[in-house]
């Protein structure tokens, strides 16, 4: 019996982002294929930090994790939603695939058809590896061409300002205050 280590992500802590529901969809798989849950994964942030030669990024705990356990053969195979819950771009994608050759690990997404321990599942990994990095490019164009065309039209870019910022403004006004006063007093002296 295969032991399997499921992997989430949610790029956003909280609000609209669930990872139960990227868990739910893993151990359902899992339990079709009579894999045992070795262990479950989740990191709910945004990658921070700096790349890991073996794919994925310094800055997602629970991968760090993941891989330790997967070293120390405490899981056969890793589980994971999509390809872009594990990797960002496809040169990293192939170079977490090829460190799991190297240690034993298969790779399986739950919702394509990638399973790295037959050549057609390596194959298609390579092919979605490759089209997702492309995807995220063009998100990312897009994004970057409409901020700019909000930014010639005037439209402010970001969130909107809240109580935090007031607070701020309001600081910065009571220290222009205090600095001014202080200048007055100077000046009449």
């Amino acid at each position: 019996m295969k032991r399997a280590a499921l992997y989430a992500r949610v790029s956003h802590a909280g609000g609209d982002q669930n990872p139960e529901n990227q868990l739910a969809a893993l151990r359902a798989y899992a339990a079709a294929r009579e894999w045992q849950i070795a262990g479950e994964y989740v990191d709910q942030a945004a990658a921070i930090g700096g790349r890991d030669p073996r794919g994925g990024f310094v800055g997602l705990p629970a991968w760090r994790r993941l891989w330790a356990d997967c070293r120390a053969r405490q899981a056969d195979v890793i589980v994971v939603w999509k390809l872009d819950r594990a990797f960002r771009s496809s040169r990293h994608a192939l170079n977490g695939l090829a460190a799991m050759r190297e240690i034993g690990i298969e790779f399986v997404c739950s919702t394509q058809p990638i399973d790295t321990s037959t050549p057609q599942g390596r194959f298609v990994y390579a092919i979605l590896a490759a089209a997702a990095e492309m995807e995220k490019e063009l998100i990312s164009e897009r994004t970057r061409a409409g901020q700019a065309r909000a930014r010639l039209e005037g439209i402010r870019i970001g969130r909107p300002p809240g109580a935090r910022d007031r607070r701020k403004r309001a600081r910065r006004r009571s220290k222009a205050e205090l600095q001014a006063a202080r200048f007055d007093l100077e000046a009449i002296a």
